[in-house]
C-alpha cells in the first residue's frame, strides 16, 4: 500500500510547481502605469509611441530654398552629434532588452569528465562523465518585471524623442546661420555700394572746393562719412567669416571645406509668408519632441513605482535540474524541483522609502511635464505675436526709406543752389544708410522668428534612416 502511493505522489510534484507558475503568471500586477499621461493643465492624453498619422513635409521646405535643402540634409547625416544619439538609442534598446529578459526562465546545460589513473602505470582506470541541465525562473508575482520592462522601454523612447529634438534643433541652428550668411553677405554688398557712393560724392564735392565754392568742412564731413562705411566693412567680414566657421561645425565638415566659404552666395533672403497655425493648442503634445520625451519620462516614472511597490511583496523562485552520471557506478539520472518563496519582514523601512520616493519622482515629472506644456504653448503665442510686431517694423521702415529718399532729394537740391550748408546732406544720408543696412537685419530677424516658431511647433524634421526601429511599448494597458 505505501509504494502504491510513492508511485502515485510522485509525477503529482512537477503539476504542483506547474499550477503555482500558472497562478502566479496570471495574477493581477498592482499597478499599472498610465502610457497616455495627460498635463494638468490642459492638453490632451497621446500615447507614448504615437506620431501623426499624416505625412508632413519637412518644416524647412516653407522656405522653397534648395540650398537651405542640402545644408541640412547633410548636417542630418554628417553632423557627429547626430551619431553619438543615435548609439544612445542602441544603449537604451540594450537596457530595455536586459529588463525585459527578466520575464522568461534561464537555462544553463554543465558537463564534466574526470580520468582516474593508476599512479605508476599511468595506465587508465576509470573515466567518469557527467552531463546536466538546470533552469530557472523567477514568475512576474505582482507585476515587478513587467513594471521594469515598461520602465526601460519608456526611457528607450525618452531616448528616442531626445534625437529627434536635436535633430530638429540642429535643422533650426542650420537655417538660422546660413540666412544670417546671407545677410552678412547683403550688407557687405550694400555697404561697397555705400562707400561707392560715398566717395563719388567726395569727388565731386572736392572739385567743388578746388573751385572756392564750399569751405573745406565739407570736404571733412564727407571724407568722415567714407571712414564710417570703411570701417564696418572689416566687421561684416569678419563675421561672415564667424558664422561660415559656424556652419562647417554644424555640417561635420574639416577646416578649410571650400564648400562653406561659397555657401549663400548669389542667394537671398526668403519671402515669409503667412503661417498656418495649429488648430488645437494641445497638438503640440503629439509634435514637440521634447514634450514627447518629457511624457516618456512621466511614463518610466510610473512604471518604476510598480516596481517598487512589488518590491515589497513576496517574490517566488522555481528551479529545475537534471543530472545524468556515467562512470564508476551504474549509470545515474537525478532530477529534481525546487521552489522558494521569500517574503521581507523587517528592513527597518529600505522598501517603504523606496516606494515612497518613486512616486515623489513621479509627481516631480508630472509637474515638470505640466510646466513644459504650458512653456511651449505660451513660446508659441509670444512668437506668433513677435512676427506680426516684425512686419509692422518692416513697413515702418519701407515708408520711412522712401521719406528719406525724398528728403536727400530736397537737400541736395538747396545744397548745390548754396541756400544751405553741406550738414542736411550729410545727415539724411547717413540716415539712409542705417535704415538701408536696418532693413536687411530686420527682414533676417523675420527669418529668424519663422525658424523659431516651426521649431516651437515641433518640426517636423525627415526621419533618420540610420535610427533603430523600437516600438516595444504597446499603448493598450
Amino acid at each position: 500500500m505505501s509504494s502504491s502511493r510513492r508511485r502515485t505522489s510522485k509525477p503529482l510534484i512537477p503539476w504542483v510547481f506547474v499550477g503555482l507558475a500558472l497562478a502566479t503568471t496570471t495574477g493581477c500586477s498592482l499597478h499599472r502605469a498610465n502610457l497616455s499621461p495627460a498635463p494638468l493643465k490642459g492638453g490632451q492624453a497621446y500615447p507614448v509611441g504615437e506620431a501623426p498619422s499624416t505625412p508632413v513635409p519637412p518644416w524647412w521646405s516653407n522656405f522653397e530654398s534648395a540650398g537651405l535643402d542640402l545644408l541640412i540634409r547633410r548636417a542630418l547625416e554628417e553632423n557627429l552629434d547626430a551619431t553619438a544619439s543615435r548609439e544612445r538609442i542602441n544603449q537604451s534598446i540594450a537596457v530595455y532588452q536586459q529588463g525585459r529578459a527578466g520575464l522568461f526562465p534561464t537555462l544553463e546545460v554543465e558537463g564534466d569528465i574526470t580520468d582516474e589513473v593508476f599512479a605508476r602505470g599511468r595506465t587508465r582506470k576509470e573515466t567518469q562523465w557527467s552531463a546536466g541541465a538546470n533552469a530557472r525562473w523567477v514568475p512576474d508575482l505582482f507585476g515587478r518585471q513587467s513594471s521594469i520592462a515598461k520602465a526601460r522601454a519608456a526611457d528607450t523612447w525618452v531616448r528616442i524623442y531626445e534625437t529627434e529634438n536635436f535633430r530638429l534643433a540642429l535643422s533650426a541652428s542650420v537655417a538660422d546661420v546660413y540666412f544670417n550668411i546671407i545677410e552678412q553677405r547683403w550688407l557687405l554688398t550694400l555697404l561697397e555700394e555705400q562707400r561707392g557712393t560715398a566717395k563719388e560724392l567726395l569727388h565731386i564735392i572736392g572739385q567743388r572746393y578746388e573751385e572756392g565754392l564750399i569751405s573745406n568742412l565739407d570736404v571733412l564731413q564727407q571724407q568722415s562719412q567714407v571712414a564710417e562705411l570703411e570701417s564696418q566693412i572689416p566687421v561684416a567680414k569678419a563675421t561672415l567669416e564667424d558664422l561660415q566657421n559656424a556652419l562647417g561645425a554644424l555640417l561635420g565638415a574639416t577646416p578649410g571645406d571650400p564648400f562653406v566659404t561659397t555657401v549663400g552666395e548669389g542667394a537671398q533672403l526668403p519671402v515669409i509668408g503667412p503661417l498656418a497655425r495649429l488648430e488645437r493648442i494641445d497638438e503640440l503634445l503629439l509634435r514637440r519632441p521634447d514634450l514627447k520625451a518629457s511624457r516618456a519620462s512621466l511614463v518610466a516614472a510610473d512604471a518604476e513605482t510598480g516596481r517598487a511597490l512589488a518590491d515589497r511583496l513576496p517574490k517566488l523562485t522555481l528551479t529545475a535540474e537534471a543530472l545524468y552520471v556515467e562512470g564508476r557506478s551504474p549509470a545515474t539520472t537525478v532530477v529534481s524541483l525546487g521552489g522558494g518563496l521569500v517574503q521581507p519582514l523587517l528592513d527597518w523601512g529600505l522598501r517603504r522609502q523606496e516606494w515612497v520616493r518613486t512616486k515623489a519622482v513621479y509627481r516631480e515629472r508630472l509637474a515638470t511635464f505640466s510646466q513644459d506644456f504650458l512653456q511651449a504653448a505660451w513660446e508659441m503665442e509670444a512668437l506668433v505675436r513677435n512676427e506680426s510686431r516684425q512686419r509692422e517694423l518692416l513697413e515702418a521702415l519701407a515708408n520711412r526709406r522712401i521719406i528719406l529718399e525724398s528728403t536727400i532729394k530736397q537737400a541736395r537740391s538747396r545744397y548745390d543752389a548754396g541756400l544751405t550748408d553741406y550738414l542736411p546732406v550729410l545727415s539724411t544720408t547717413q540716415q539712409l544708410y542705417s535704415v538701408e543696412q536696418r532693413s536687411i537685419r530686420e527682414n533676417r530677424r523675420l527669418t529668424t522668428l519663422r525658424i523659431s516658431l516651426h521649431r516651437a511647433m515641433g518640426g517636423p524634421v525627415t526621419r533618420d534612416p540610420a535610427q533603430p526601429a523600437f516600438a516595444a511599448l504597446v499603448p493598450k494597458s
